[in-house]
This record gives structure tokens, C-alpha cells and sequence, in this order.
């Protein structure tokens, strides 16, 4: 925070790495992986406006409003939050949501006014959101070596895809190979959203990218592939 009182503009880091094991995990081993997680253990930054986690995969980023929250997931959420509200002596408020798969970097307003300035600057893409997104395919199944997708994508019932036409929402992710393995197909992509559609990257990458004969999609249990 500035002499000003206004909050700093900042870049976060995300990550959509979910291992390809992860889709084959038991449910008591995926119970296992959303166990509480360390209060202070996970926090990355901390200033008088704001609280920045290290999300882990597996928590719902989502507060129970009911006395008895339902799911392991809510609970601990809801544990966590509360855990800071008692280290730093006032309960967070979240700015944001990450995906229950996904892992990274997730603000926290140290109290209600600080939050609806952070989720303003989400809103006006004041924040840069990069994401790192594991993906099947090895580097010679890329056109190049970085790029633009700009493909529409029209939803219906809950579930995206992709639609030229007019009912179709502008969506535009730039993306960037960082790594490829060279024993298995797979790829690290660096991804920057210029918009920020549900289910954008997952889309884009699983009927976009790549051309007609090979696709990326994410290595995660996911229903786009």
C-alpha cells in the first residue's frame, strides 16, 4: 500500500499443472491431497491490503455460508480463512476464485474495502494473470514456438465450445512453450489470458492449438479433450 492508501498493481503467477496421475488418484488419496494446509506455510506475501496464498490442488476456493459446510474442500477453506482472521487478528476476504485442480497464487483483502479494490483491478485486467499448463504433445507437434489463440467460444448448458460465429464470445489467450520432455509427449506452455472466459484455457487448448491433427489438451482429469 502507497502513501496514498491505494493498493499496488502486481503481477501473480498461476499454475494449471495438474499432473497426469492426479486423473488416476483414488478418492481416499484425493481426500488425502485436500487435507488443511499450513497457515503460515502458505503464505507467499502479506502488506497491510492484502494476503497472496500458495493454493494447493484440491481446495475449493469457496466460503460455506451455512453452519455445517459440506465437503472436506469447504471445510478447510473455510478453517483457513479463519486460521489467518486469528494471525493477522481480521478474517480475510477473497478477492478471487482458482479452480479446485488448479494450483498458484490466491488474493486475499485484508478487509472488505481492500478486497473490492484488488477485485477491481481483476475486473479492468489491471492484474496480469500468467498461468504454467502441462499439456500432451511434444514440442514438434507446435506450429511455433509461441503464438495467439482468437478463437470465439459459445456456451450453452455450463459447457464451452468452440463457435465461429456470432454467438460466440471474443477469446484470446496468447500462449508460449517453455519446456518439452524427451522421453514422453508433453509440453510446458506459458499462458496469459486477454480475456478471461470460463473454461478459455481448456478450450483453447484442447481445439485450437495445434492445428487439424494434434491438439494440447491439459494433463488433468478434465471433460474437454
Amino acid at each position: 500500500m502507497d502513501s496514498h492508501g491505494e493498493l499496488p498493481e502486481f503481477e501473480i503467477d498461476y499454475s494449471l499443472v495438474w499432473l497426469h496421475y492426479y486423473s488416476r488418484m483414488s478418492s481416499r488419496a484425493f481426500k488425502h491431497a485436500s487435507r488443511p494446509i499450513s497457515v503460515l506455510s502458505s503464505i507467499i506475501y502479506s502488506d497491510k491490503g492484502c494476503i497472496v496464498l500458495q493454493k494447493p490442488p484440491g481446495l475449493t476456493c469457496q466460503l460455506s455460508k451455512s453452519k455445517e459446510a459440506t465437503g472436506d474442500s469447504l471445510n478447510h477453506f473455510n478453517a483457513l480463512l479463519k486460521g489467518l482472521g486469528r494471525t493477522f487478528g481480521k478474517q480475510p476476504v477473497p478477492v478471487h476464485r482458482l479452480d479446485k485442480g488448479t494450483t498458484g497464487a490466491l488474493v486475499l483483502g485484508r478487509s472488505s474495502t481492500h478486497a473490492r479494490n484488488l477485485s477491481q483491478q481483476f475486473q479492468t485486467r489491471t492484474v496480469e494473470k500468467t498461468y504454467l499448463a502441462l499439456v500432451r504433445g511434444g514440442v514438434q507437434t507446435f506450429p511455433t514456438k509461441c503464438g495467439e489463440i482468437r478463437t470465439p467460444i459459445h456456451y450453452k448448458d455450463g459447457r464451452a465450445s468452440i463457435d465461429h460465429s456470432s454467438n460466440g464470445k471474443p477469446s484470446i489467450t496468447e500462449w508460449e512453450v517453455v519446456s518439452s520432455s524427451p522421453s514422453a509427449p508433453l509440453t510446458l506452455l506459458r499462458l496469459k489470458l486477454h480475456t478471461g472466459h470460463k473454461h478459455q484455457l481448456r478450450v483453447h487448448l484442447a481445439f485450437c492449438l495445434g492445428g487439424v491433427s494434434h491438439f494440447h489438451p491439459l494433463c488433468q482429469r478434465q471433460a474437454y479433450r
